[in-house]
């Protein structure tokens, strides 16, 4: 059986066409392609990427894991920061490309759907075998990430979350709370337009 989003009604109430992604029910379109298209081109789109992987790892060798499963260096990476790598395997073959952000607490890593079980498998051989001091949370089922990309989506959430949105630089994140809701929101998206991601509780 496929897997749903928390945001399943709402897109089959919206109409959404739904098809198998990576074992999860995620529409590819409502009206039409070209229509949403151009209004995520000339204003902006809401796009539901709950399907994706999210991954927080946190620990004493944390960082020493992240510097031997990707190729980027995340040593200097800062609080708040997000970094674009790739995770290879031990032959040197590219698994997955991924965006590993350092949080107050742990690190966390958005993964492509069709990815995120092989890569999950992969990272407790490298921490078994390694014999490294960390632990690993799949937060994939347990939250919600939207996607909202298109010129004048940075103006309409800096009207309903304040001026940090529109602070906040690219490849950054901050958490914040609205209506006792606690979401995290990052600036890396790279669709061709501007934008963020936000991730919130699945059950809120």
């Amino acid at each position: 059986m496929l897997k749903r989003t928390p945001f399943y009604d709402f897109h089959t109430k919206a109409g959404g066409k739904l098809v198998d992604f990576a074992g999860w029910e995620m529409p590819i379109l409502y009206r039409g392609i070209v229509e949403e298209h151009n209004h995520t081109r000339n204003s902006g789109g809401l796009f539901d990427v709950s399907h994706m992987g999210r991954l927080h790892f946190k620990g004493k060798d944390a960082l020493k894991f992240l510097q031997i499963v990707c190729t980027r260096d995340y040593d200097k990476c800062e609080q708040g920061q997000a970094k674009y790598s790739l995770v290879c395997n031990e032959a040197g073959g590219v698994m997955d490309d991924v965006i590993v952000g350092r949080d107050v607490k742990n690190w966390v890593m958005v993964c492509n759907a069709s990815n995120r079980e092989k890569l999950v498998a992969h990272f407790k051989k490298i921490r078994n075998d390694r014999d490294l001091d960390l632990d690993m949370n799949d937060q994939t089922e347990a939250t919600a990430m939207v996607a909202l990309q298109g010129p004048k989506v940075i103006e309409k959430l800096t009207g309903a979350l304040g001026d940090e949105v529109a602070q906040l630089k690219r490849y950054h994140f901050y958490t914040g709370s609205l209506f006792m809701i606690g979401y995290t929101i990052f600036r890396t998206g790279y669709t061709g337009e501007d934008g963020v991601e936000i991730f919130c509780p699945w059950d809120e």
